[in-house]
Parts: structure tokens; sequence; C-alpha cells
């Protein structure tokens, strides 16, 4: 079976996994840190289903602060901008008849998705500046020098970013 390298860099390799509930977190011998958070919401379901249900991003922020859920907040709050942003840039080029490999947009890294939108005026200054400030504080959380608390935040400062966060949703469509 093939080494696994680190998805960032593509040079370091997998040191260890660590589960804890719902999430796993993997450190490559370069530094990076990965985290999978699994996210489960039940259903009933009966003779067929003809939806596939997917949380409302904005009542599952609301939800983080409600736990005081600081880590899931902040990492679905960068995993949504992802999400929202990549379709928003694709609505976007396809409106102007801009022709773009959609494969080339699902690519960018976030810094990148937030530039677009705000050069191409899909988001404002406001928002593209809260994006960027809740990017850089989830980027400086996760990937913390490893002698370092796994995730330490102000619990004000944790819920302020993540409020900003459902703010830049909200601008983006999400609902």
């Amino acid at each position: 079976m093939a080494e696994e390298l680190c998805p960032s860099c593509k040079k370091g390799k997998l040191v260890s996994v660590k589960k804890e509930e719902n999430v796993e977190t993997k450190e490559f011998s370069c530094g990076h840190r990965t985290f999978t958070v699994r996210i489960e919401e039940r259903i009933l379901v009966s003779d067929s289903v003809h939806a596939i249900v997917i949380p409302s991003p904005i009542r599952l922020l609301q939800e983080a602060i409600n736990q005081k859920d600081w880590f899931k907040g902040l990492i679905m709050s960068i995993t949504y901008f992802e999400h929202f942003g990549i379709n928003k840039l694709k609505e976007h080029f396809r409106s102007k008849g801009i022709n773009i490999d959609p494969d080339k947009i699902d690519r960018l890294s976030l810094e990148e998705i937030i530039m677009v939108l705000y050069s191409c005026e899909i988001v404002d200054q406001p928002t593209y500046t809260k994006m960027i400030e809740v990017k850089k504080k989830r980027d400086k959380l996760v990937h913390q020098k490893k002698e370092a608390p796994i995730f330490e935040i102000e619990e004000g400062e944790a819920e302020n970013l993540i409020k900003k966060a459902i703010e830049c949703l909200k601008n983006l469509g999400a609902t």
C-alpha cells in the first residue's frame, strides 16, 4: 500500500492518525495536519428517497455557537466558504458567457476563491475582509506547532468569527 502524502504540500508523510468522536486528525512529517469532521443528520427513509438532505449551513453554524463547538464552527465556516464560493464563481462566469473549465475553479485555494469573488465584485469589501479574517484565524489554529494545544481560542473571539462567517455565507446565498 502506498504511503499517504500531505495533501497541502505533497511532501510530508503521514505520521499519525487520531480519531475522536466525529473528528479524525492526521499529522504529517512536514508539520501540516488535516482534520476530517463527520456531520450526520438522521432522516427517516421509507420506500424511496427523492432528495438528499444537506444541513443548512446557517443553522449548522448557529448550532455550533449554541453548543460552543468552536472547532466545528470554524472548520465548517471554511468548508462552506469554499463550497458556496466555488458555486458563485461558476454561476458568475456562466452568466457572463466566460468559458472557464469548472475543474480549474474546483482546484482554487480558498484564498484564491475569496480574491476572485472580490475582484469580480461578487462580494463587497466588508465581506472580503471578514472571509479573510475567518480564514486566517482558522489557518493559525489548525497549523499550530505540535507542542501547542490542538485547538485554543477565546469563546468571545470564536463566537464573533462564526457570526461573521454566517454573514458572509448569507452574502454568498446560503440559507
